[in-house]
């Protein structure tokens, strides 16, 4: 009866410390990248007219793609020597539209990471957050992303944060110039 006590209360503490290596430290043994490109405004078909007396047709002018243009940008820091982030952050805008880009971007992974925008700069611990907005779950800790954001956002918020919601830990800042 000892015996087979001794082993159950041996394999409950095994599974819980399998559990909490999995859920603590397991994200950050994983790299998910993500390659992606900002959109690019299609190209305005030429709208046809009708001829007019016997005139030679000329060739309406395509629209190229609308260039993007750089707002803001900033360096994504170490935070410390476990949360480290590489890369640039940039608020950029294409047409009408507004998209925060993670570029060559590199963060320390971990469990439940977001993707914030900050009214503050220089943010280098959790008491500078200040007010934020979240954007969305972080799509990968290696790669090129992009998010579309409103002219407001663009306008409004001075850093981009990598925050960890479930432990409420600052993984890397950087700071929109």
């Amino acid at each position: 009866m000892m015996k087979t006590r001794t082993i159950v209360i041996a394999i409950v503490v095994i599974l819980v410390l399998a559990w909490a290596y999995w859920f603590f430290i397991g994200p950050a043994l994983f790299t998910q990248r993500v390659d992606e490109t900002l959109p690019i405004a299609a190209p305005v078909e030429p709208v046809p007219i009708a001829p007019e007396a016997e005139a030679a047709p000329e060739e309406a002018p395509v629209q190229e793609a609308e260039q993007a243009v750089v707002l803001k940008q900033g360096e994504f820091i170490e935070i410390d020597k476990v949360h480290k982030g590489s890369g640039m952050a940039k608020i950029v805008k294409q047409g009408d539209k507004h998209y925060l880009t993670l570029e060559d971007f590199e963060v320390t992974n971990g469990p439940d990471l977001f993707v914030y925008l900050s009214e503050n700069k220089d943010i280098t611990d959790e008491d500078q957050l200040g007010e934020f907005k979240t954007l969305q779950p972080l799509k990968g800790n290696v790669g090129n992303q992009v998010y579309e954001i409103s002219e407001e956002d663009a306008e409004n918020f001075e850093s981009v944060v990598i925050w960890c919601k479930r432990f409420g830990v600052l993984f890397s800042s950087a700071t929109l110039n």
